[in-house]
């Protein structure tokens, strides 16, 4: 079970102004967190919490890039993509300097001892490159990291593959509308898509799965998967889930093979794979009780991001910030085991306009026991400590 313990902790740097935060990710191993701000990367270290590098673009850079919208991590944590407003994506490479540490805390004679305490604590000294600049034709709607190649979704309705040094494949693009989605893949008959110009709102690559669990833009969601490793564009298939027509964002849990999506209407549906025809069946439904939660369970709103905790068994869910906003963890077959709504935060309205629960993004820290919110109003992040208690 979850749940949280102390007061929420809020970290800035006082030497960089970061503007408004926009969205954050955690590399793989969650030893390192992009901030990323309309003009800002920041990149921190997660043990200690210090900030190690902040790239900052100039005045004349956003008038011409646009302003950053979102960012995704190489798999080996070597390189960055952000997404700006004005259809770009910018490619930044995280070089590291051998040898040199930007931070060596002090250790006990008991801890010099155990050199391993002293290097996990040390942070690295890390320096961000730009390396390259690409227009999206049609704008960028969703992009998600595979392997060497980032899977690029655009407003145009294509779905590009860039290479991490900022080179367009063209001769992979591809048509989203000309990929062929079935209900399984044992009986049912696989019909492409019918709307031009149909893009991807959300997407995430999963290596265990072999795939990606998409959101389209009309609320449909689904599974994409190949037959080969390359992902050739005509061995794609999708597979639908069933069911599902008001979908806002999708996350996938690797150990147990679930698939989450966050609908409008404030719920979450889990999918799992059915074994015998390999399609997608609904497992359960994340949903609030109206007997427990009668006056806010309506103003919510849809949802706004979801999480997977690190070892799969929990999922935090966050509603629009638009509307009233609020978060809750449910274990990851459907127990609620902690929710904001019930509580009190004064009805002025500088209590409104400064909830810390009106979240735009989050992301959980290694372990499981740091949950990082990147907040509507504020211009930092913020951290709660949460206890995993297993009976």
């Amino acid at each position: 079970m979850y749940f949280p313990i102390g007061w929420p902790k809020y970290f800035s740097s006082k030497d960089v102004h970061c503007g408004e935060l926009k969205s954050l990710k955690y590399n793989r191993d969650r030893s390192l967190l992009a901030v990323v701000s309309d003009h800002s990367v920041c990149i921190w270290n997660n043990r200690p919490r210090v900030l190690v590098v902040a790239y900052r673009r100039s005045y004349d850079a956003l008038k011409d890039v646009g302003r950053n919208v979102s960012v995704a991590w190489k798999p080996d944590s070597t390189a960055l993509a952000v997404t700006t407003s004005e259809g770009k994506i910018v490619f930044l490479e995280l070089q590291r300097s051998n040898g040199v540490q930007l931070y060596v805390p002090r250790f006990s004679s008991y801890s010099r001892r155990h050199s391993s305490l002293s290097s996990q604590a040390a942070v690295p000294a890390l320096k961000l490159v730009e390396i390259a600049i690409i227009p999206i034709s049609g704008g960028v709607t969703s992009v998600a990291p595979r392997r060497d190649e980032l899977f690029v979704s655009t407003g145009s309705g294509l779905l590009q593959r860039v290479n991490w040094d900022g080179l367009l494949e063209g001769d992979m693009t591809m048509s989203i509308h000309s990929i062929p989605f079935t209900n399984d893949l044992e009986n049912a008959r696989a019909i492409p898509l019918k709307t031009e110009g149909v893009s991807f709102r959300a997407m995430e690559y999963s290596p265990l799965l072999g795939g990606f669990a998409v959101v389209l833009a009309d609320g449909r969601g689904g599974f994409l998967s190949a037959e080969t490793a390359n992902f050739e564009c005509s061995d794609i298939i999708g597979l639908w889930a069933r069911d599902l027509s008001s979908a806002t964002c999708v996350t996938i849990n690797h150990r147990y093979r679930l698939i989450a999506f966050g609908c409008t209407n404030g719920e979450s549906l889990v999918y799992g794979f059915d074994d015998l025809t390999g399609g997608l069946q609904l497992s359960h439904r994340l949903v609030l009780s109206s007997k427990d939660y009668p006056d806010t369970i309506q103003a919510t709103g849809g949802i706004q991001c979801l999480s997977w905790t690190p070892d799969g068994c929990a999922i935090a869910v966050a509603w629009s910030w638009a509307c009233h906003g609020g978060l809750a963890v449910w274990s990851v077959f459907g127990s609620l085991l902690m929710c904001t709504l019930g509580g009190d935060y004064g009805t002025s309205q500088e209590a409104v306009l400064h909830n810390p629960l009106h979240i735009k993004s989050m992301g959980w820290g290694q372990k499981a026991t740091t949950w990082q919110w990147c907040l509507q109003r504020r211009k930092v992040a913020l951290q709660v400590t949460l206890c995993n208690f297993s009976l």
